[in-house]
């Protein structure tokens, strides 16, 4: 589509690297105040699905969530929306740790702040995990993604030197709240890619698949690099 747009659709794979695209969309913005949809993350509690969204409308981003008990059939859940005019909130990622919702996402992509929910989906506290501060996180910092590994949690996230330029980048902690950045960027480029974000992270018999938004020329698509797990012990 040309115009400013997103839906939230599916697609299907056995091995991780072959994927099948379904041709129904799962939730559109239309009949919604918002204009696009992007960077859903699922979550299972109590027995229900919940699909944390971006919600874009002209300058300003929010965080809305879709319900579901089968995966299919989904509807608007009100009882919470993280919304400012005066801020913008991106790309959200909710994991259960310890029968709550973390909710992680980047504020006006200078910040990765959660938001700890209890099972009734009310905030109990708000709070920040990091700010952009290094070299290569000059322009902006987003797209958090949690996974705990061991005996400690990992976040992955978006890390924009410049306009022109990204890379993928880690942080740790032993309770999902205290944060410590790593320095290096998490792997080389290709020379032909300047831009990749967006990561998502599954562990697989012991090797790590990173899934990532990427830009070449103009045009964006999905890669996946599958590296040894032991990566993250160091």
């Amino acid at each position: 589509n040309t115009k400013f747009y997103g839906e939230i659709c599916f697609a299907l794979s056995k091995d991780l690297y072959n994927w099948k695209k379904l041709d129904n969309i799962f939730i559109s913005p239309k009949k919604t105040k918002y204009e696009s949809f992007v960077s859903p993350s699922v979550v299972k509690f109590n027995n229900i699905f919940y699909l944390f969204i971006e919600g874009q409308i002209k300058n300003n981003s929010s965080i809305i969530i879709y319900m579901s008990d089968d995966l299919k059939s989904w509807k608007f859940f009100k009882n919470l929306r993280l919304s400012n005019n005066n801020k913008n909130f991106f790309s959200p990622y909710a994991i259960k740790i310890k029968n709550k919702i973390f909710c992680y996402y980047a504020v006006n992509k200078t910040h990765i702040f959660c938001s700890l929910l209890d099972s009734d989906f009310n905030i109990i506290e708000t709070f920040l995990c990091f700010s952009k501060s290094h070299k290569d996180e000059q322009n902006c910092i987003y797209a958090p993604m949690v996974l705990r590994y061991k005996n400690k949690y990992l976040l992955f996230y978006s890390a924009f030197r410049s306009q022109y330029s990204s890379n993928l980048k880690i942080a740790t902690s032993p309770n999902g709240k205290i944060w410590k950045k790593h320095p290096k960027v998490l792997f080389k480029l290709n020379k032909k890619i300047k831009i990749i974000s967006e990561p998502f992270v599954l562990i697989s018999k012991s090797m790590l698949h990173i899934f990532f938004e990427y830009k070449i020329s103009t045009k964006w698509n999905i890669g996946v690099k599958t590296i040894s797990i032991k990566i993250l012990d160091n």
